[in-house]
């Protein structure tokens, strides 16, 4: 049976740790466990001294009453007798001992097991018929009754399990936040030192001569821990966000913001930190959302330098920004490599990354989009890629103030 692990993208909906898909095989243990005295082979040996007590009850009706007003009375409550607690085939052996009983003691001329006329084989077809017929239904009430009960313990045993899986994933989803947030706080801690080291490390080199060769070294080396330092950074934030998200922890600054201003804004830096050419389009009005302000600004910081770190050398990045009638709708579109059709809903899943990249040097994690996902998603937006020969476009939509 396949598990998942499914968080959801608002605080009232708890991650849901298992999800059955189906019902397992039905196994011996899930039989119902019957007490040995209901063994059919106890029953065909009971038949024959409960028709023996069938037999005797006519002859005290006979002695007392002096007629027989009930004679195969009481081998038809025999016969629904045994089919209740010993089946169907002790039931029909006790209604053919029945009959047999009823033809030598009671059917003219007593003491002899054959019929004399046709007549005399009516005598005892009504309690042979009715018999058999309540019989058959009978035992298949009970059958039925048993088959309830076996698949009632097989889902009880399943709930059982259930359970049990369910506790032991929310140990594990327990422990795994716990790592989570201890890891994150216990590197935090000393990156931020070695990232403060490294600044000020460097401040001081360009207060020096820069003729110095051993200083330019230096000045190399740390530029590359600042360089790592940052990357390490950004994966530990990266990390816990998508931490908050799956457990429902992460909230949102609300307040109306100006989407033309944050695309604004996030372009001259980019635009400054890449040395490419990003293109933006966007009314001239503003725009106006209910967000978290911050939030958005990674979500298009994710996407516009997604968009660089996939796109052939000097070709422009197309930022569009347009004002529809109920949302506003922000492209974001780069020249490169396409992404395959099958993988347009995948590269959304937390550390997914599509075949190519892994063959490549460009580094990621694959949690950059997922977060886009669920920031966007949270604001009451959809997001998804179009690609093709000619460009990939990430699509976002998110509802006007």
């Amino acid at each position: 049976m396949k598990k998942e692990l499914i968080y959801h993208n608002s605080p009232e909906s708890p991650p849901l740790l298992i999800s059955p898909l189906q019902q397992p095989p039905m196994t011996a243990k899930h039989a119902v466990d019957l007490p040995r005295w209901r063994h059919p082979v106890v029953g065909y040996l009971l038949s024959i001294p409960l028709v023996a007590v069938g037999l005797a009850l006519p002859w005290i009706e006979n002695v007392f009453a002096r007629h027989y007003y009930f004679l195969c009375a009481p081998f038809f409550l025999i016969a629904v007798l045994v089919a209740l607690v010993w089946g169907i085939g002790p039931s029909i052996f006790s209604i053919i001992l029945g009959f047999l009983a009823l033809d030598y003691f009671f059917v003219p001329p007593a003491g002899f097991l054959f019929f004399q006329a046709w007549q005399d084989l009516w005598l005892e077809l009504p309690y042979l018929v009715a018999a058999l017929a309540v019989t058959l239904i009978t035992a298949w009430l009970e059958r039925e009754h048993r088959q309830a009960q076996r698949e009632a313990r097989a889902l009880r045993l399943r709930a059982e399990e259930l359970e049990q899986a369910n506790q032991q994933l929310t140990q594990s989803h327990r422990l795994k936040d716990i790592f989570f947030s201890r890891a994150s706080h216990e590197l935090k801690t000393p990156l931020t030192t070695i990232y403060g080291q490294a600044q000020l490390g460097l401040r001081r080199c360009d207060r020096l001569a820069t003729s110095n060769t051993d200083l330019t070294l230096v000045r190399f080396s740390l530029e590359k821990i600042d360089d790592q330092t940052q990357r390490l950074q950004t994966l530990l934030e990266d990390l816990s966000d998508v931490e908050m998200m799956m457990a429902g922890k992460l909230r949102m600054q609300m307040a109306e913001c100006d989407l033309c201003y944050l695309c604004q804004s996030l372009i001259d830096e980019q635009r400054e930190a890449s040395g490419r050419t990003i293109q933006l389009d966007m009314p001239k009005e503003s725009v106006m959302i209910r967000g978290d302000s911050l939030r958005l600004t990674q979500v298009m910081i994710n996407l516009v330098s997604n968009a660089i770190k996939y796109s052939l050398p000097d070709s422009p990045i197309n930022v569009n920004l347009k004002k529809q009638d109920t949302h506003a709708e922000l492209q974001v579109s780069n020249i490169g490599t396409p992404i395959p059709e099958a993988q347009w809903t995948s590269i959304f899943e937390p550390f997914y990354r599509v075949p190519d990249e892994e063959v490549t040097n460009k580094r990621g994690w694959g949690l950059g989009l997922a977060i886009c996902r669920d920031i966007v998603f949270w604001h009451g937006g959809n997001i998804h890629v179009e690609s093709s020969a000619d460009q990939t476009t990430f699509f976002i939509e998110l509802p006007l103030a």
